[in-house]
């Protein structure tokens, strides 16, 4: 059992103190051989040990290693991969000189108008406990996934709506709101943070986003709504085969019945339908929504 404790209790600090950089015994500037061109710190052994930066070319591939080196094992600092069309730049602790393994790692891998990012706790390569995120910089969408114990648990978008127990407050915990029925539809009225006056929405217990009429829009803007343009666009395909554009807002606020809720992601149409309509996207920022035909009310949990 004495060595079993000593084994464990000594393990940490050997994957501590393998990561701390070495003293700079030499210095020569540059260094070639098989494993690049290197300018930095050397031991008595020739070998990269400390401080320095590698440069390798393999025809179509630069890889450019740039930190903390041990006896020529790279252990810390950036790897940066270059091709023609693709740059990957891994930062963080190394095994093998080009894995990451440890806390506070990252890669980032730009191809085209694609931008992945990987950052958080890696095992062997593998992001472990972290974020994951795509960002397309010509149409402006992104994707966040949040990873946990090397599983996704989690996944949003920057165009929908999803709770947030920080973005919502409610009186007594829940509201109820009050549908007016007309013409087989039923609506409601919603304010919108910075405008004077109201707006109404169709309630669809399905449907999509929330969307904001172009007359509506016209007119909350002009009253001092307060909002973030996005600068997403996004063309949607109608009933009858014809096609609407429309760009992507986050609203600073809303005010629905007894609710307040923030950071809340809409769209505004560009053409001539002035149907504002509230869908099922939108209600993803309750913790639940519940819908009486009967009594003409929806009832919003915070």
């Amino acid at each position: 059992m004495k060595i079993r404790f000593i084994t464990i209790l000594f393990l940490p600090i050997l994957s501590f103190s393998q990561h701390d950089c070495p003293p700079c015994k030499n210095v020569e500037n540059p260094k070639k051989d098989a494993i690049g061109k290197y300018e930095g710190c050397l031991n008595d052994h020739n070998e990269r040990h400390g401080m320095g930066k590698n440069i390798f070319n393999d025809g179509g591939q630069t890889d450019i290693k740039e930190g903390c080196w041990k006896n020529n094992v790279f252990l810390k600092g950036d790897l940066t991969s270059k091709t023609k069309n693709k740059n990957q730049v891994k930062s963080g602790t190394f095994v093998e000189s080009s894995i990451l393994d440890g806390k506070n790692c990252s890669i980032t891998i730009t191809d085209g108008n694609i931008i992945q990012i990987q950052e958080g706790e890696f095992i062997s390569g593998i992001l472990f406990n972290g974020k994951k995120t795509t960002k397309d910089t010509k149409s402006k969408r992104s994707r966040v996934v949040t990873i946990q114990n090397g599983r996704p648990v989690e996944s949003r978008t920057n165009t929908e709506n999803l709770f947030d127990k920080d973005d919502i407050s409610c009186e007594n915990g829940f509201t109820t709101v009050s549908l007016e029925f007309r013409n087989n539809h039923y609506f409601l009225d919603m304010n919108i943070s910075g405008a004077k006056n109201s707006g109404e929405w169709m309630f669809d217990s399905g449907g999509g986003n929330l969307s904001i009429g172009r007359k509506l829009w016209d007119r909350l803007k002009s009253e001092g709504a307060q909002y973030e343009d996005l600068d997403i666009s996004q063309i949607f395909s109608g009933a009858a085969g014809g096609e609407s554009t429309a760009k992507y807002i986050k609203l600073s606020e809303i005010n629905l019945g007894g609710c307040t809720v923030k950071n809340v992601i809409a769209y505004v149409k560009d053409d001539l339908d002035d149907t504002s309509l509230m869908g099922a996207d939108f209600y993803k920022k309750f913790s639940d929504v519940v819908f009486s035909s009967k009594e003409k009310t929806v009832k919003f949990y915070e």
